[in-house]
C-alpha cells in the first residue's frame, strides 16, 4: 500500500535526528534532537525546549527528584540548577 496511513500526522518538523521519545501521563512527549542538540517537549500546545544545546543524546529518563537523566557521551542530570555530569 503506497501513501501515508490515514492515522499518520506530522506533528513537528525539524532538521536533525529525533530520538529517545519519552511519553508522559499528561499526553506530552519528550524527545531529543541528537544532531542539532537539545531535549524538547511536544504537547497539544506545540513544542518547547526543555534542555538546549546538548548534542548526542541517546536516552532520556525522568529522575525521582525531578529533572531528567540524559545519556550519550556521558550520563548527566538536567535539573533546575542546569546540567551536571554524573558519569563520564
Amino acid at each position: 500500500m503506497g501513501g501515508v496511513d490515514a492515522l499518520t500526522e506530522i506533528l513537528w518538523e525539524s532538521d536533525g535526528l529525533l530520538e529517545a521519545p519519552l511519553p508522559s501521563s499528561n499526553g506530552s512527549v519528550l524527545f531529543a534532537n541528537t544532531t542539532a542538540g537539545g531535549v524538547y517537549r511536544w504537547s497539544d500546545q506545540g513544542v518547547s525546549a526543555v534542555l538546549e544545546k546538548r548534542r548526542g543524546i541517546g536516552g532520556i529518563a525522568p529522575h525521582t527528584d525531578g529533572g531528567l537523566l540524559v545519556t550519550g557521551r556521558d550520563l548527566a542530570y538536567a535539573g533546575p540548577a542546569g546540567l551536571r555530569t554524573l558519569w563520564a
